[in-house]
């Protein structure tokens, strides 16, 4: 007992000869304590400094990992491990089974800033120093010896699906790793359909690059929409963000899919999610809903829109909604079309400045309004390029 009040004794002594140390002393550990608690005592990173108060404050390099937009995430540090925990389903982040295409000859990713001056880094493009050694790109680099592989000027082929391929650049964050490729319109013979009737048993599911074809075109007078800015992959299905024709109440993608038959699914959606996990991962999310489409309309042809890029001076300023990153995500949902049902339209030929293959490059900037969407004319030239994309179905229903 004698120690215990020996100790508030002299604690109290200190208080009342230092008032305003003690104040500071206390602050500092409280606000301490409620900075690990919000942020959680596994996510402290190890290189902060270790003053109770001001290292946490100050620390610059901690990941924000909140969006900073309604329809995109922010541009924080994130790795191939981080994912989002609400938009994790049955989809395994560590599956390999989608790994990237990326034989072009060549067993390292190096960045060419020489061909785009405006890239951050300029350097000798023939130097090696900007080569991205992550783990990735190594084993994204490896010659695969897939038979159903192969290049041809300029052109890499995996399965039915045709690249264009570029010089790669480095990687800007580790949740990507530039393949240098660029997926082609899945060929087939499509046929030019005369007018928006084409639609008539068609859905549209996508973000906000799908609400501005709802807005500004003609499309909704013939088809069913299930869309909204910020929707995700994983939840493209279950948000109430559609409308029954014939009630008008408020359902989700999948009743949609479930109470009426269509003909043809298009998907544009892709952008929200480029930040929540590595290339394989999204691959894995977006194949599941491919495959949850096909369980509820397997007569229905789908088409996989290609995700828009952003405009030059956005991709050079974001570390995760940039177009290598875009390009990489591209080229792995491109690998799903199988001619047959599932079928992938590059639109970003007909919205972009070429700058990185004939058929891609960066959105334009007197296209687009934020640098990330396009104005309300484009969007009826979108929908009029679909008409070009007709597909007679002739095949029995399985």
């Amino acid at each position: 007992m004698n120690i215990i009040a020996n100790f508030f004794k002299k604690t109290g002594h200190v208080i009342k000869k230092t008032p305003l140390l003690t104040s500071i002393a206390l602050m500092s550990v409280t606000l301490s304590c409620i900075t690990i608690i919000q942020v959680g005592p596994e996510n402290i990173p190890s290189n902060w400094p270790t003053t109770p108060i001001f290292g946490l404050l100050l620390d610059q390099d901690f990941p924000n990992i909140f969006p900073d937009d309604e329809d995109l995430l922010s541009e924080g540090e994130l790795t191939d491990d981080f994912y989002d925990p609400d938009a994790i389903t049955d989809a395994d982040p560590s599956n390999t089974d989608t790994t990237d295409v990326t034989d072009t000859g060549d067993t390292t990713h190096t960045e060419d800033p020489g061909n785009d001056p405006d890239s951050p880094g300029t350097s000798d493009p023939s130097s090696d120093d900007n080569t991205n050694d992550t783990p990735d790109s190594k084993e994204n680099g490896k010659k695969t010896g897939d038979k159903d592989k192969k290049e041809d000027d300029g052109l890499v082929r995996d399965g039915i699906t045709v690249y264009e391929t570029y010089k790669p650049r480095k990687s800007k964050a580790d949740c990507y790793v530039d393949t240098g490729l660029i997926p082609l319109t899945t060929e087939y013979g499509y046929f030019k359909a005369d007018d928006y009737s084409y639609f008539d048993d068609a859905i549209f599911i996508g973000d906000s690059r799908t609400v501005g074809l709802q807005y500004y075109s003609e499309l909704p007078e013939h088809a069913d929409f299930v869309c909204q800015t910020g929707l995700s992959i994983n939840k493209a299905l279950s948000t109430e963000c559609a409308k029954d024709r014939k009630n008008g109440r408020s359902v989700s993608g999948e009743k949609l899919l479930k109470k009426y038959t269509y003909g043809k699914v298009y998907l544009c959606i892709g952008i929200n999610d480029i930040g929540t996990g590595n290339t394989d991962y999204i691959a894995g999310i977006y194949k599941n809903l491919l495959d949850k489409i096909r369980s509820y309309q397997p007569d229905a042809i789908i088409y996989i829109q290609s995700i828009m890029p952003v405009t030059k001076e956005k991709s050079k300023s974001d570390k995760i909604i940039n177009n290598e990153n875009i390009n990489a995500k591209n080229a792995a949902i491109a690998k799903f079309a199988d001619g047959e049902q599932v079928f992938y339209i590059n639109i970003n030929e007909f919205f972009t400045d070429q700058s990185y293959t004939a058929h891609s490059g960066a959105l334009l900037p007197e296209q687009s309004t934020d640098g990330v969407h396009i104005q309300a004319v484009y969007y009826r030239q979108w929908a009029e390029l679909l008409l070009n994309y007709g597909i007679e179905k002739t095949r029995e229903a399985e």
